[in-house]
Order: structure tokens, then sequence, then C-alpha cells
């Protein structure tokens, strides 16, 4: 009368379509990566995961030795400002910047005349950020607004 006897446990993930499912979109997913995607890891050059690029021979080894770049920075910073004494450069002297280039410098910069003055337009996470924002404030619709080519370059 209880029912004690009949417990019957059933999870939605464990039917056998939802399994079926779950490996068809499993598959469909390993063939996406595979197929349509760079895989950074089949390719000796660097590869930039957000945009695919490959990357250029100055930024690779840019990139390749910036420990090394550090670390006779470092031994520079100690030689003069530690160990010798007296230091030939005070502690809180500016340090040289290093300069090394990155995938960053790869992006697409376009100089644009406005009046007396130039501007440099940049794709960037901010100008797209920025966009948005005036497309929410100004009461658009983000379906309209993401129809359209977000970059800097029309």
């Amino acid at each position: 009368m209880l029912g004690i006897g009949h417990t019957q446990f059933t999870h939605p993930d464990l039917i056998q379509s939802r399994i079926r499912k779950d490996e068809r979109d499993v598959v469909s997913l390993m063939d996406m990566l595979q197929n349509n995607w760079t895989n950074p890891f089949t390719n000796s050059q660097l590869i930039s995961l957000s945009s695919g690029m490959l990357a250029p021979s100055d930024v690779a080894q840019d990139l390749l030795h910036a420990k090394e770049f550090g670390e006779s920075a470092y031994k520079m910073f100690r030689e003069e400002r530690l160990e010798t004494d007296p230091p030939t450069k005070k502690f809180h002297d500016p340090l040289k910047k290093q300069n090394l280039k990155t995938f960053s410098h790869l992006k697409i910069k376009k100089t644009y005349q406005t009046g007396a003055k130039q501007v440099i337009v940049k794709a960037d996470r901010d100008l797209f950020a920025k966009m948005i924002l005036i497309g929410q404030t100004r009461e658009h619709d983000m379906r309209e607004v993401l129809s359209h080519p977000l970059g800097p370059i029309p």
C-alpha cells in the first residue's frame, strides 16, 4: 500500500535517447575542432588561439625568448643596483622597457583623418564593449546590432 517495494529511480540524463543525443553532440564537436578550427598543436609555429594567425618570425622570437630577456634584465638590475658598492644606479631609477612583440602587434590598425587630427582605430575588446554599450543605452535591438560586423574598419 505504501509503494515501498516499487522504487524506480530514473534521471533524464540516463535515458537511452539522451545518451545517444549527447554522443552525437560530442562527435559533432570533435569533428568541428579537428576539421574546421586550427589545431595549434599540429603546427610547429606559434598560433594565436583567438584569431588563428601564425606568428611572424620576429613575434615568435620575442615570445619564445621572453623569459631569457626578463632574466637578463633582472641580472642587470641586480648588478647595477644591489651588488655594487656604491651602486652605479639608484634603486628607484626607471627601468628600460623591453618592448617585446606579441600577437597584439598584429592587430589591424587604421588611421582616419577627422578634421584637424588623426585618429588611429584598432580592433580590440574595448571597442567591442563600447559598441555594445552604445547599442544598449540607445535601446537598439541587440540582435540587430550584433548582425552587423563590429570591427573598427567599415
